[in-house]
């Protein structure tokens, strides 16, 4: 903790931002001149009728967000089902924006990368459930997905959202568009919940009012990352209401970005910094090998190391995702990168 810094070990129950306030979980109430919101977001998996992070592990129900152990018991249920030597796989992804919006594609890669190693690929069925006609935001990655998935056999179904889980029978229960409903039987399925901002966001003045994010996220100029209707209070990470940016790497891009127009509104100046929207995801299409992604809110590719090609999978970029994230997300956390 850098020296000058009062940690107050509570969290944040609510926000007051008229009054300039924020009240503590434990009972204190705090006043400021400035704030920065880096809250994070929430992952709601009680959207999920049925579903229950205590159900990670058992009964053919994966889900790797929820905690480390849960990563580590979506792990054993996948060696399970390769062991079995057959069955059926259903890989989900959210109705909302997500941080990592490509963890849940990253799942299916490595996934079938298993399930090929094991020599009995033809004998498991792997499908992938979408809310929308888009895999991905960004268009090229989103065509590379669909082929990719087409030549490695599995079954894309769009316009399908998880809407329930019956545990014992092994049934995910889908909300299609036009307001109908699927029931889809599995031997393992891979859990992507809705994810909003936090709930003392959602239910305070700072919540989006209108527009995509209106209710869920927080209200932010995209570019300035100044809130868009109280000017003491910023925003960074995954809780702002953005197209894109819920990733490390755009955390990265946006703490010069509020720092600097931070310090510019404190002085009464124009904010003199503004942010393109960078995100990057090292977006995993099988064991051993990657595609490193990056672009911003135009879409268009931002390339940070010429010598990738982040239209081609390589082990550079695995090596980068599997040894080289870890100490660098360390050393942006304690202010070094």
């Amino acid at each position: 903790m850098p020296a000058g810094v009062n940690w107050i070990k509570a969290s944040a129950r609510d926000f007051d931002p008229d009054n300039h306030q924020v009240m503590l979980s434990n009972g204190d109430k705090l006043h400021y001149d400035y704030l920065i919101v880096a809250s994070g977001l929430q992952l709601n998996y009680d959207l999920i009728e049925g579903m229950d992070t205590q159900l990670i592990g058992q009964h053919g129900i994966g889900s790797v967000y929820a905690s480390l152990e849960a990563a580590t018991a979506t792990n054993q249920l996948i060696e399970q089902w390769i062991a079995r030597g057959s069955g059926r796989g259903l890989f989900t992804m959210a109705p909302t924006a997500m941080k990592c919006a490509c963890a849940p594609l990253k799942m299916t890669f490595t996934t079938l990368s298993r399930l090929e190693d094991s020599g009995q690929r033809n004998n498991y069925a792997v499908d992938f459930f979408c809310p929308g006609d888009r895999v991905f935001s960004q268009p090229w990655v989103n065509d590379f997905v669909i082929q990719r998935f087409a030549g490695q056999g599995v079954h894309r179904h769009n316009f399908h959202t998880l809407t329930a889980i019956e545990p014992e029978r092994q049934v995910a229960h889908f909300r299609l568009a036009d307001g109908s409903t699927s029931e889809e039987p599995f031997d393992f399925i891979h859990v992507v919940p809705p994810m909003s901002a936090p709930d003392a966001i959602r239910q305070c003045d700072l919540v989006a009012q209108e527009g995509p994010f209106i209710g869920q996220w927080l209200d932010v100029d995209i570019h300035t990352l100044q809130h868009r209707r109280y000017p003491e209070v910023f925003g960074i990470g995954d809780v702002i209401g953005a197209p894109i940016n819920k990733t490390a790497a755009s955390v990265k891009a946006q703490a010069p970005v509020v720092e600097a127009n931070l310090l510019a509104q404190i002085q009464g100046l124009p904010l003199p910094r503004q942010h393109n929207g960078y995100t990057s995801c090292p977006m995993i299409t099988g064991i051993g090998k990657a595609m490193l992604v990056e672009f911003g809110y135009d879409m268009n590719f931002l390339p940070s190391f010429p010598f990738i090609d982040p239209t081609e999978e390589s082990w550079a970029a695995w090596t980068m995702k599997d040894k080289m994230l870890q100490p660098a997300y360390y050393a942006v956390l304690e202010g070094r990168a």
